[in-house]
């Protein structure tokens, strides 16, 4: 079948780049002859947004967490207090203050450490997704000198003792693959491949289990997964495999006391729960059978 648009793939070419500003400029000529409508839609959109609000404030250990946004501010405001009703007393992170002199500003990454003393936040600000990862002092509010380059929406995950960050780097395509090991205090140069995932099918995500013992690496893609795990208390242990991936098997898993809850669609086509030992987690039993047509979404410990 012809393409007639095949020539635009050489986004290099003089003849792609002189079409696609004139594209550019036709759209600006039609928008600014309907500027006023436009201005009428947006104003409508906004009258429907609460603008100033408030976030349900959040426990995490001694601190209340809670996200706000103010009336005219574009960016959400990051607090947390000593109570819920306190819990705007400090605020952590200003991401109206982080965009100023910014065309374009995002954050993705917004983690503190187990011991509630530094922010790992990560920033867009050209809108390539392809974020800046800064470490904050929480008592003074000054960033590190730890600053990683070009990291993803993939997640992240302290070690136990706040002294090691997990994150996720992506490859040519943009697909988040790559998980490393950094080190407070160490050049990003120095930070240690911990997982690398090859296969093109499959998107890596990290997070800490709910309880904040063990790191979890999950590589995915649409019909299939693959865990790994390693305790947050041993950053330079190597991650155990959860089950090897199996094709149209899906699983994810939480830490739960002195087990692991399992979520599967393994033999269960609207998936069934198991749990299996810490050291050997994949080594399922029975949990919550699978019941067709009552399909399992999700499980917490």
């Amino acid at each position: 079948m012809a393409d007639p648009w095949a020539w635009l793939r050489d986004r290099d070419d003089p003849d792609t780049i002189a079409y696609l500003q004139a594209e550019n400029a036709y759209s600006d000529e039609w928008f600014a002859q309907h500027a006023n409508l436009v201005e009428t839609i947006f104003g409508e959109i906004r009258s429907r947004v609460q603008e100033t609000d408030l976030s349900a404030p959040v426990r995490k250990d001694h601190w209340w967490y809670v996200t706000r946004t103010e009336e005219g501010a574009s960016y959400a405001i990051h607090c947390r207090g000593g109570s819920a009703e306190h819990a705007t007393d400090q605020v952590l992170l200003d991401e109206n203050v982080e965009a100023e002199g910014h065309e374009y500003f995002s954050v993705n990454a917004f983690d503190v450490n187990p011991q509630h003393t530094l922010l790992a936040w990560s920033s867009d600000t050209d809108g390539s997704e392809q974020y800046t990862m800064h470490f904050r002092d929480l008592d003074t509010g000054e960033e590190l000198p730890d600053e990683l380059a070009d990291t993803t929406w993939g997640g992240t995950a302290w070690s136990a003792d706040g002294s090691t960050l997990f994150y996720v780097t992506a490859d040519e395509q943009m697909r988040p693959c790559t998980v490393w090991r950094h080190r407070l205090g160490t050049p990003q140069s120095a930070d240690e491949i911990v997982f690398d995932e090859p296969d093109e099918r499959f998107y890596v995500y990290i997070d800490l289990t709910r309880i904040g013992e063990w790191i979890v690496i999950e590589a995915a893609s649409k019909v299939s997964s693959e865990v790994h795990v390693l305790p947050a208390g041993q950053p330079e242990a190597t991650p155990m495999i959860v089950a090897p991936r199996r094709d149209d098997v899906e699983y994810t898993l939480d830490h739960w006391g002195d087990r692991w809850v399992v979520l599967t669609n393994l033999e269960a086509t609207d998936f069934q729960l198991m749990t299996a030992p810490l050291h050997a987690p994949g080594d399922w039993t029975e949990l919550e059978a699978h019941e067709a047509g009552r399909r399992i979404t999700s499980v917490e410990a």
